[in-house]
């Protein structure tokens, strides 16, 4: 009878091992995710998009002075030697730096291929699944879109063969260390391209399944990516057609300042910079993220980084974008900062696109197409004028050239987008000069950048080069 028992027994026992081990092997080898339906990939795609890591560009350009002793120590040997243009900044995962955004984006990038990649093969309907692929090619897009941005010189056709971008990882990884060489800007923006306009036909030939929240790629937010794509290509006429479509979709809303400036004065300033980025009172968004509060050294009293002068002194107290500023330091140091979002520890939220960049871009467009339009770019920048200032009144355009034109159009976008991380990309694309100082006070330029400058390309991260060695060998020049 024992001998009995003992073989029931094992045989019980073989067979729940067998059992065990057939699951193990059907599990993913690599504890990566396993998706079969339209709701799995949905779900991971609305945890794939990227929050705005790349913010700290904003103390690469003109638009900031450098006070150190406003500065928290822990921040000086993370941005004092970017803003000095130089590669030894200390890296660190806590802040917004080069090294966060390439982790980040990468990280993002990764979850988009995982979509790609399956969606279609798995339950659900074909509409569904196409809208939620073409949600993923978006997020795909966009993300090499800022890395090219970052580490990569600005788009030129007479060089964008040979400057070095990114690695270029358009499918899920199978390999335990895998290691990719960095693609050119060519190839990593046809790549964007060929994702957003893949996502827009998608969109279009499918318009009931597309998102409509303004914290995801809606149709609208494809069209404005579409926009400032082109725009930094130098394709005007795309810049002018995309732009419109966006506005169709959205209609041609701007932010009213005087509204926030009126919650300011009712609610003081937690509740207003809570609400600033809010696209539910805000329908200029087209669209934001929400994500854990961004540390970066601007928008704050402890940063170290506030106002250029020459930015101050374009604040008028005519313009409402005067009125959400604040002051950090005393009688000696006294400098200013814009803010727009929160600086708590707190949930914040940051901007995408909007329509004040769609407006600017067109009116750009405009001035700078093969058949230039300047009434039609006056119209968009008096537009975005009429909400700005307090007391109202057109310029004096009569007798204006094109360029002077320009000059009121790109004057607007660097006072607009103060602290969105729209100003580095244009001082790429337009090749701008910047001059950067250690002692406002003194005459001595310690750091100066130039048009085309090899700098102007962020070095590559220690962290992305130890994860990939072979990208020691293709370091961007110096």
């Amino acid at each position: 009878m024992k001998k009995y028992l003992f073989s029931a027994l094992l045989f019980l026992m073989c067979t729940a091992t067998l059992t065990s081990c057939k699951k193990f092997l059907n599990e993913p080898f690599d504890n990566r995710l396993e998706l079969k339906n339209i709701e799995d990939y949905a779900g991971i795609v609305k945890k794939s998009y990227p929050t705005r890591y790349d913010l700290f560009n904003e103390v690469l350009t003109d638009n900031y002075k450098l006070v150190p002793n406003l500065m928290q120590d822990a921040w000086k040997p993370l941005y004092i030697p970017m803003y000095m243009y130089k590669d030894d900044y200390q890296y660190t995962l806590n802040y917004t730096s080069p090294a966060t955004a390439y982790t980040h984006l990468y990280n993002k990038i990764y979850m988009a291929n995982l979509v790609i990649e399956g969606v279609l093969t798995g339950g659900g309907g074909t509409a569904e699944k196409q809208v939620v692929m073409a949600e993923a090619l978006l997020i795909r897009s966009y993300c090499y879109f800022i890395l090219t941005n970052i580490f990569g010189m600005h788009y030129n056709p007479s060089t964008y063969a040979t400057d070095m971008a990114v690695p270029l990882i358009l499918e899920v990884n199978k390999e335990n260390r895998p290691t990719y060489s960095r693609s050119t800007v060519k190839e990593v923006y046809d790549q964007v391209e060929a994702d957003l306009y893949k996502a827009i036909d998608i969109y279009e030939k499918n318009p009931a399944a597309v998102p409509t929240n303004p914290y995801r790629f809606s149709m609208g937010a494809a069209y404005a990516f579409a926009t400032r794509l082109s725009l930094y290509k130098n394709d005007f006429e795309k810049t002018v057609q995309y732009a419109d479509k966006a506005i169709g979709q959205k209609g041609r809303v701007l932010r009213s300042l005087k509204t926030d400036y009126d919650v300011l004065l009712k609610s003081g300033w937690a509740f207003y910079a809570q609400q600033f980025n809010d696209p539910s009172s805000h329908p200029n968004i087209i669209m934001a993220v929400q994500s854990e509060y961004v540390h970066h050294p601007i928008g704050n009293n402890w940063g170290g980084f506030y106002l250029a002068p020459d930015v101050v002194a374009q604040l008028t107290d005519n313009d409402f974008r005067n009125k959400i500023t604040a002051n950090a330091g005393t009688v000696i140091d006294k400098s200013t900062y814009i803010i727009k979002n929160n600086t708590g520890w707190q949930t914040s939220r940051y901007v995408y696109f909007n329509m004040e960049e769609v407006l600017l871009s067109r009116a750009e467009a405009n001035l700078r197409g093969t058949a230039p339009n300047p009434a039609n770019a006056i119209l968009d920048l008096e537009d975005l004028r009429k909400v700005r200032l307090e007391k109202y009144s057109p310029l004096n355009t009569a007798g204006m050239s094109n360029a002077q034109l320009l000059i009121e159009i790109y004057k607007e976008r660097r006072i607009e987008f103060l602290s969105e991380g729209l100003r580095w990309y244009d001082i790429k694309r337009l090749g701008l000069t910047v001059e950067h100082k250690m002692d406002q006070n003194s005459s001595v330029i310690d750091a100066t950048l130039v048009k085309d400058d090899k700098r102007s390309a962020l070095q590559i991260p220690v962290n992305a080069r130890i994860g990939n060695p072979v990208l020691e060998n293709q370091l961007n020049p110096r």
